[in-house]
């Protein structure tokens, strides 16, 4: 009798090490556990030959990051689809019109309404949040690319505060539920 408790202990045991190390392999979710570091600006090239010609300084941007203009031209030509990864009131607030809210929060919760509305993983797809120091559109970018499939994803990094603060969105945005 003593025996089989023994064995049985020990098959209890090492099958909840071996789940805790499926779970652990499996399901990596670093996004949880550590912020994103930020890309410093790289330096502009300076183009052969170019002499005394001076170039702008403009920021450079990190790949797949997008600047305000290139949020606009997609948002005219209707070039790509828009993912707000910020809380439900935070959309109701205030969104991108067209934007469907997947918030960094709930990514697996809530991935059928990415694929209800139609967004395919080679669509281009550019997700925003607060703007700032906000990193969940990088959680739910980083997400979509590494488990979802998802290939041309950019984060617009100034996000929300940008497009309330420019005025150059009076027309692309809406308020409520609706996308």
């Amino acid at each position: 009798m003593h025996r089989h408790l023994v064995a049985a202990a020990l098959i209890l045991i090492a099958s909840s090490a071996a789940a805790a190390v499926t779970n652990l392999a499996w399901h990596k979710m670093d996004w949880l556990r550590r912020p994103l570091a930020a890309s410093p600006a790289q330096p502009r090239p300076t183009p052969p030959n170019a002499g005394d010609v001076a170039l702008p300084e403009t920021p450079a941007m990190a790949p797949g990051i997008i600047g305000i203009d290139e949020v606009l031209a997609d948002l005219e030509s209707n070039g790509a689809r828009f993912i707000d990864a910020r809380e439900d009131h935070e959309y109701r607030e205030g969104h991108i019109r067209g934007a469907i809210n997947l918030p960094s929060s709930a990514i697996y919760e809530r991935i059928d309404d990415l694929y209800g509305a139609g967004v395919l993983a080679q669509d281009k797809v550019i997700i925003y949040c607060g703007g700032g120091d906000c990193e969940a559109s990088h959680n739910v970018a980083d997400e979509l690319r590494r488990n979802f499939g998802f290939t041309h994803v950019l984060v617009y990094e100034q996000g929300w505060a940008e497009v309330e603060s420019s005025g150059r969105f009076a027309e692309f945005i809406a308020v409520g539920d609706e996308p």
